[in-house]
């Protein structure tokens, strides 16, 4: 059975609406829906959760992906502390944290908002986090290519690396949404409303069926 995948942050999450373009998207194809956006999500966690999926066979040939990626200085540690709060996942005895700027500030105690405080400061390089994506996004690409993975990347402004590169084969599977739709369909500074989930739904549907 074909199925919709969509990786990616609160961007393709349902921040503050009911439902994503992932969820209009999958309605209108007819096809089951498989949500892997989270907030503060980066694009370490869909380096570690996507190709896993691949090569345990629960992703096939038959499948639309989706891949929005974020700010290349996002990141993702393993806690030994665990809290209800939100942002963070079961992890063995531990929570994985989503990092991002300034996210020592939400952290519940003095201790992972002193490690993040210090790995802000003196552990960040945006260069380095960059030729870190670059080579990462390619061996995903490989990845999709070898399995023959029918994947597509959601370039949302302001949020896809600058290294961002796609080999040939995806030169076309590259969707858009520029500068002045984000102005137009956010709610806020940078998530989308609910009209502007659904023309996101509607232009990449249109991307997909002419192919």
């Amino acid at each position: 059975t074909m199925k919709l995948w969509v990786f990616g942050c609160s961007e393709s999450d349902r921040t503050e609406v009911d439902s994503c373009y992932g969820d209009y998207l999958s309605a209108e194809l007819g096809i089951e829906y498989k949500h892997y956006a989270v907030g503060c999500g980066s694009n370490d966690r869909i380096f570690r959760i996507l190709p896993t999926l691949v090569k345990n066979n629960k992703i096939s040939s038959d499948d639309i992906v989706i891949v929005q990626y974020t700010e290349e200085t996002r990141t993702e540690f393993y806690s030994g502390y665990n809290t209800d709060l939100p942002l963070r996942d079961v992890y063995n005895k531990g929570q994985i944290l989503r990092y991002k700027a300034n996210s020592h500030s939400w952290q519940p105690n003095k201790t992972e908002q002193k490690f993040f405080k210090l790995y802000e400061k003196y552990f960040l390089d945006v260069e380095f986090a960059n030729e870190k994506f670059a080579a990462q996004n390619y061996a995903l690409q490989n990845v999709f290519f070898a399995n023959n993975i029918n994947a597509w990347f959601l370039n949302i402004h302001g949020y896809t690396p600058k290294s961002f590169e796609s080999i040939e084969i995806f030169n076309d599977k590259i969707i858009t949404i520029d500068k002045l739709e984000c102005k137009q369909w956010f709610f806020d500074d940078g998530h989308f409303d609910t009209q502007g989930h659904k023309k996101v739904a509607k232009k990449v549907k249109k991307r997909l069926t002419f192919v």
